[in-house]
């Protein structure tokens, strides 16, 4: 991943060198998040204690609940884009994301298994760095650009939301619960400061007119999110993936 990052600081160094043209824009990014890996869950089930939810079997991902389904993902960025003669270009991107995923929940246990319904949701927000390089191609008055690179996130803050409700009214579960465990990055990974970071390859395209441009793109992780919290197993890594769709507006 060094080698990467590092070709791509050489390129962009040289086709700035020789830019004829410079971009800077800004944009609204949408799309979808998850978790993949051994120990990953779509659909689970939940355990009420002494008013507390927990996820079943989430002790082997260190008591977190990471999501195998798909949440939403949000964020705005600035980027900026050298495009050389060759129609090579370099951009860098930074910005800010809310991210979540997403597990379902279908059962419920107290003092007996319940049918129940509810989500657990894992939501990250983080601040970005995304260099790319790659070509521009043009047919006509519309500029379509193929890029491939890196996403370096940052974890600035992450909450654990459980909400669980069973299908039988009159049972005690039937309550709405919430639970709500603020900034995992500091209670659950405050030994594992790699975590704080991600580091994820991606590949995307944009397409461009005048000055309003559509784009989508994907990133999956190399960080290990288990990595180092307390009751995690040493047999599965818990890595995010990223589908990344918006829309552009270049100022110049």
């Amino acid at each position: 991943m060094r080698k990467l990052v590092l070709s791509l600081l050489i390129a962009a160094t040289t086709i700035s060198g020789f830019a004829q043209k410079t971009e800077l824009g800004v944009q609204l990014n949408s799309g979808l998040f998850s978790f993949h890996g051994e120990k990953i869950k779509r659909t689970g089930y939940v355990f009420l204690d002494d008013n507390n939810l927990t996820i079943e079997d989430n002790q082997s991902l260190g008591g977190i609940a990471f999501g195998g389904r798909n949440g939403l993902n949000t964020g705005f960025g600035f980027n900026l884009k050298y495009i050389a003669s060759t129609k090579l270009f370099f951009a860098a991107e930074a910005g800010l994301e809310y991210s979540k995923s997403r597990i379902t929940l279908k059962e419920g246990y107290q003092q007996n298994k319940e049918t129940a319904k509810g989500k657990a949701n894992l939501i990250f927000t983080t601040v970005y760095l995304a260099p790319t390089i790659g070509y521009r191609l043009r047919i006509k008055n519309i500029n379509i650009d193929l890029g491939i690179g890196v996403d370096v996130s940052r974890l600035m803050h992450s909450t654990e939301k459980i909400i669980a409700e069973a299908a039988v009214p009159e049972k005690e579960f039937s309550t709405r619960k919430e639970i709500i465990v603020n900034n995992i990055r500091d209670i659950s990974m405050g030994s594992n400061k790699s975590s704080w970071f991600d580091v994820r390859p991606h590949a995307n395209l944009k397409v461009s007119y005048k000055r309003v441009g559509a784009f989508c793109g994907y990133s999956i992780g190399t960080t290990d999110y288990k990595k180092g919290l307390t009751g995690s197993s040493d047999i599965s890594h818990v890595n995010s993936r990223l589908w990344r769709f918006g829309l552009s507006y270049q100022f110049s």
